[in-house]
């Protein structure tokens, strides 16, 4: 099948499970912050588990987040990268990123929960509340940790 029947079959199958689960989250956002159409066009095909598809590669890109924001708080001794990165950051901050990394893990679980039970209703609600976090509060905090470690980074 080619790329562009690809795409439009996915869209055409988001669109129904969009319906069906009466989710907000449209393909365009999904897809701007977590490169949905790519991941699929990367399988070749369209995933027979659209919904699992979906909530996997969101859940995959919230986790390592929290891992960073981990080792920004407690760094691996024998890494210099993690300790000169956590030296960047007061204790205030740090306080912040554990809260971060709650609504990450609380997500991730929730995720867990919903693939273990096959709850679809709340997986369509985690496809919304990942969305809202990353948008409100995950990407803009992420962005203000990013810019400052690369400060940190240019000094002399």
């Amino acid at each position: 099948m080619k790329q562009d029947e690809l795409l439009e079959r996915f869209e055409k199958e988001f669109n129904v499970l969009k319906k069906n689960l009466k989710f907000k989250t449209s393909l365009e956002e999904l897809d701007r912050e977590f490169y949905i159409k790519d991941n699929m066009l990367r399988a070749g095909y369209v995933p027979t588990n659209l919904l699992k598809f979906i909530t996997k590669i969101i859940n995959d890109a919230l986790r390592p987040l929290g891992d960073y924001l981990h080792s920004l708080i407690i760094p691996n001794p024998h890494y210099l990268p993690s300790v000169t990165e956590s030296r960047t950051f007061t204790d205030e901050e740090k306080e912040k990123f554990k809260k971060l990394i709650s609504k990450i893990m609380e997500l991730s679980s929730r995720n867990g929960i919903n693939g273990i039970i096959h709850d679809t209703q709340s997986e369509g609600k985690f496809i919304d509340d990942s969305m809202v976090f990353w948008n409100k509060t995950l990407k803009p905090e992420i962005i203000t940790v990013l810019k400052k470690v690369n400060t940190k980074w240019n000094e002399p």
